[in-house]
């Protein structure tokens, strides 16, 4: 079966939206907050959360419309990106990682290919307003909700 039928034909879904994750600790939770946000806010689209462990049957699998990343940094992330704008779909970040507590994490966190994302999804006004000018944005909140369990090194 294809990945994009998962429930309901493809003419009856409206939008396919993906959610990688790249630490279960780190992103489970707050993806997993986002998913029931967006399945309620649009009840005829599908909503996945994906590891970066299976990128690519999961993108060509189910041609998402929207892909949210935690970051734009390291390959995985931006090869993700590429590939979905070269798709002509949409990338949204919403900052799992990277919390920044000095100007050189502000730096990190905020310096990224603009050209990659379609909407910015930030912690707080500061985040906001260190983005690259051309980068829509919105404030929405803390998004990590880390959480581990014994042993640490699971």
């Amino acid at each position: 079966m294809d990945i994009v039928g998962l429930e309901m034909g493809e003419s009856e879904v409206m939008y396919r939206i993906l959610l990688y994750s790249d630490s279960a600790q780190r992103d489970l939770l707050p993806n997993s907050t986002l998913k029931v946000y967006l399945e309620k806010l649009l009840p005829d689209s599908i909503v996945l959360m994906s590891s970066f462990d299976v990128v690519e049957p999961v993108l060509h699998g189910f041609r998402p419309h929207l892909v949210i990343l935690n970051h734009l940094k390291g390959r995985r992330g931006l090869d993700v990106a590429r590939w979905t704008k070269n798709q002509d779909g949409l990338v949204a970040l919403n900052f799992t990682e990277g919390r920044p507590n000095t100007v050189g994490q502000m730096k990190w966190l905020t310096d990224f290919p603009s050209e990659l994302c379609d909407l910015c999804l930030c912690r707080n006004k500061e985040v906001q307003n260190n983005l690259p000018p051309s980068v829509n944005s919105a404030v929405v909140g803390f998004p990590r909700l880390p959480f581990y369990i014994e042993p640490l090194s699971r």
